[in-house]
């Protein structure tokens, strides 16, 4: 809704809001203590002054959480670093967002309508489904946002979004390989390409002028990039001790330099390698023993064909 997706309404967008943050944890002062919260989503308007915190809910709310977004303030973000120092703090609004599937807004609804009459706050609570979004209870700080998911906001489930967050860092390794591997074929099929890494993997490689594996990677706060780190890793060790030490070797923690790159019959042979990793994964199987140069002088068939290509310059189907 900040961005603009076919089949859904732009209403962030509209009102001036773009993300600013995700997951990234905020400080919130409340009375003499802080209070540690850590918003799904933060979205900022600079023609507002607006920043809106987004939290979702499963079944379950806790009172000091609550008291974090409900006392948030533009003083907060700017000592987190997330909005820039300039911001006029006194003048700024943060608007907490609550956000709960269908079939926990009545459950979620009441818990937060009980502690809104107990503490006398207004936090607000949006219920969604695949086909609408509506307000539950509490009040929107922006009054535009509390007209439009007070009127049942309609979305279209043929249009879900889901390209913005493929996966996540507690995703199986089968749901997160699939693009990473995308990622480290390109750092293998391009020739400027010496080296790379995990970030690289995950932000985009300058070389290749790839967006990355993890979409917004740059947004997350840095536990969570650390997560998505650890985990590309675990899963380009496991490509690199398997499969493909023939081509990439390491190079430090989440380093790695480029031995060998594709052309010719080794994308085929590589692609094959990735295509098997990827239905083991899937079905929860032991991945094979390493495909490696076990004898010194040892021949690599691939390499070999294309050599014999590059000789003669012709190709064996």
């Amino acid at each position: 809704m900040a961005v603009g997706v076919p089949g859904w309404p732009a209403v962030l967008r509209d009102l001036g809001f773009r993300l600013i943050a995700l997951e990234q944890d905020v400080s919130v002062r409340v009375g003499s203590k802080g209070v540690l919260v850590t918003p799904e989503a933060l979205f900022y308007s600079e023609s507002l002054n607006q920043t809106i915190a987004v939290e979702s809910k499963s079944a379950t709310l806790n009172t000091k959480q609550a008291s974090g977004y409900f006392h948030m303030s533009g003083d907060d973000l700017v000592n987190m670093g997330i909005l820039p120092d300039t911001t006029d703090t006194v003048t700024h609004v943060v608007v907490p967002l609550y956000f709960t599937a269908f079939g926990h807004a009545e459950e979620v609804g009441n818990a937060l309508a009980a502690l809104n009459s107990q503490e006398d706050w207004d936090l607000p609570l949006v219920s969604y489904s695949n086909h609408t979004m509506s307000l539950v209870t509490g009040a929107v700080r922006n009054s535009d946002l509390h007209v439009i998911f007070d009127g049942h906001l309609s979305i279209n489930e043929q249009y879900w979004p889901s390209a913005f967050v493929p996966f996540d860092s507690g995703s199986a390794a089968f749901e997160i390989s699939g693009t990473v591997i995308q990622e480290l074929m390109l750092c293998l099929m391009v020739e400027s390409v010496e080296t790379f890494s995990a970030l690289e993997l995950a932000a985009g490689h300058s070389q290749t002028g790839s967006q990355g594996c993890v979409p917004l990677f740059q947004r997350f706060g840095s536990s969570k990039r650390s997560r998505f780190l650890t985990r590309i890793t675990e899963i380009v060790e496991d490509l690199r001790r398997h499969y493909l030490e023939a081509y990439i070797a390491r190079s430090g923690p989440s380093d790695w330099t480029v031995r060998r790159h594709l052309s010719g019959r080794s994308v085929l042979t590589v692609n094959a390698y990735v295509q098997e990793y990827r239905a083991i994964s899937s079905s929860g199987g032991k991945l094979p023993e390493p495909k490696r140069r076990d004898v010194a002088g040892q021949i690599d068939l691939a390499e070999a064909a294309e050599d014999d290509e590059r000789a003669d310059g012709s190709s064996t189907e």
